[in-house]
């Protein structure tokens, strides 16, 4: 692979990203599910009282913290539902459920019933965390590193692939 033709690639996935993330919106799939969470939660404006609903001490998940324990709770809040592709419930208020791995000192703090603050994104309320000092983003389904995000990466490079050839027809040419 010359030069030329990974500049023509690295093109290509940023004109792609631009195209998905830029028409996808408009159809009714948030901006919150092309995403990583990670960047999504440090940009939510959604705030509500939630009610923990179970206190776990479990092991790290961390294989590297062998031993460690992590202290996990359980919560629930309502939200309204979005405008998004496919929702059959919008403006309604839904009941939606966040696991989040806090500090001690807040874990000691909270018992089964009491309520806590939650933040949440707007557009995709499955983006949630605790919003106080010591609490974190939420790990459920959907919300965590490994979710939905993932698959447009992955149509972002292969449109990216077949957006490169056309690249070498306009620039980047190669000379043999």
């Amino acid at each position: 692979m010359t030069t030329k033709s990974l500049l023509r690639l690295l093109i290509g996935c940023a004109i792609a990203a631009c195209l998905i993330i830029g028409i996808l919106p408009s159809v009714g799939l948030p901006r919150a599910q092309i995403l990583p969470p990670p960047m999504i939660y440090g940009q939510a404006t959604g705030k509500t009282y939630g009610y923990v609903t179970k206190k776990k001490v479990e092991d790290s998940p961390n294989p590297f913290e062998s031993g460690v324990k992590v202290f996990r709770v359980d919560y629930r809040f309502r939200a309204t539902v979005p405008p998004n592709l496919g929702a059959k419930k919008v403006g309604k208020q839904e009941v939606y459920t966040g696991r989040a791995y806090v500090e001690r000192g807040l874990y000691d703090g909270l018992q089964v019933g009491a309520q806590v603050p939650v933040k949440f994104e707007k557009t995709y309320p499955v983006i949630n965390g605790i919003n106080v000092k010591g609490g974190e983003r939420s790990t459920e389904q959907g919300s965590g590193l490994l979710s939905g995000w993932i698959l447009y990466a992955i149509a972002i490079v292969v449109l990216g692939y077949c957006i490169a050839p056309l690249l070498e027809r306009v620039m980047l040419r190669e000379n043999f």
